[in-house]
């Protein structure tokens, strides 16, 4: 019995800390929506888009917050890994300077990790926030290829 009342207590503190991201006005689940939707001044862009992006802008950050297992089976190159309970505004300084691009990704279009990291990026004063419309689910879909981690 004391273990199981431990793990509910550490469940629900878990969400409880977590939950800022998660009380945002979002679609509900498998309901499909943009970010500039949910957040203003948030600039949607899509799997071609973002390679387009990588050819005429000289620096961006490109920020996929799942988690550390998910990041592991495949993400797009060149991007950096902090999972979304875990981003600070600290650590997001280490990388990108508050007037650079930043690109936002998660799973797809249902995840609203990237959503609630956008809007901490809005609130911490960054400017040029792009969300990568789709996700990881439209990057796979459209045949891009992905690193893994072994």
């Amino acid at each position: 019995m004391f273990k199981v009342t431990t793990t509910f207590v550490f469940l629900f503190f878990s969400f409880s800390l977590f939950s800022p991201v998660f009380s945002l006005t979002y679609p509900k689940m498998g309901e499909i929506s943009y970010c500039s939707d949910v957040v203003d001044g948030v600039t949607n862009l899509s799997s071609e888009g973002l390679i387009e992006m990588a050819g005429r802008v000289d620096w961006f950050v490109l920020l996929d917050v799942r988690g550390v297992r998910d990041w592991n089976s495949g993400h797009i190159d060149r991007s950096v890994n902090i999972p979304y309970p875990l981003v600070t505004a600290q650590k997001i300084e280490n990388l990108v300077q508050k007037n650079e691009f930043v690109v936002i990704y998660c799973d797809g279009v249902t995840c609203q990790g990237s959503i609630g990291v956008v809007e901490k990026l809005k609130s911490w004063g960054w400017k040029n926030i792009y969300w990568l419309n789709g996700g990881m689910a439209e990057w796979s879909r459209s045949g891009y290829p992905l690193i893994k981690e072994y």
